[in-house]
């Protein structure tokens, strides 16, 4: 088949492209389904991009293994996929939040909502910041924090010395 050049008589095309017609169907299975459900990110590092293909091709193939061995998970529903990225997604991240939600200092209130929605129970905090009654004082500024750095250095050398601030300027060489 591949190194003689048969034609089908019934369409008129080699029988080498009537094979892979007949066998490309999973390879465009699994691109169709990289498509919808993907994690790839706009980037200009082309190992990020590997990277990407590499989770998304992963996690279709946890996705056919689990099916293969749960045949009747979610029987009905349309959407399997994407109720299986979802628990992948949380299983795989589950050990991280218990263990930052050991050690809650400083979370705010919407990460603690985030954290049971998955599932996660929140220590109460170990110490809570005191929310300052009034704002700090204004420090008084030094002379030299008043001038921007540009403006010194346009000042001639004479004035810089009258206020105190020592700056060498060195003149630009032309050439």
């Amino acid at each position: 088949m591949h190194h003689e050049p048969s034609i089908d008589s019934k369409s008129g095309k080699p029988d080498i492209i009537l094979f892979y017609n007949s066998t490309k169907s999973g390879v465009d299975t699994v691109d169709q389904l990289c498509h919808k459900y993907t994690t790839k990110r706009p980037t200009r590092r082309w190992p990020m991009c590997i990277f990407y293909g590499i989770l998304d091709i992963a996690a279709i193939n946890a996705m056919v293994i689990w099916m293969f061995d749960n045949k009747e998970w979610q029987q009905g529903k349309k959407h399997k996929r994407r109720l299986f990225l979802e628990e992948l997604g949380l299983q795989l991240v589950h050990e991280q939040l218990a263990s930052r939600a050991a050690n809650p200092i400083g979370f705010q209130s919407d990460i603690r909502s985030a954290l049971s929605l998955c599932g996660v129970s929140c220590a109460p905090s170990k110490k809570s910041r005191p929310v300052p009654s009034t704002p700090p004082p204004q420090r008084k500024r030094s002379a030299a924090q008043s001038v921007p750095a540009t403006s010194i250095e346009r000042l001639p050398p004479f004035v810089l010395a009258a206020t105190g601030t020592f700056v060498q300027v060195t003149p630009l060489k032309l050439v």
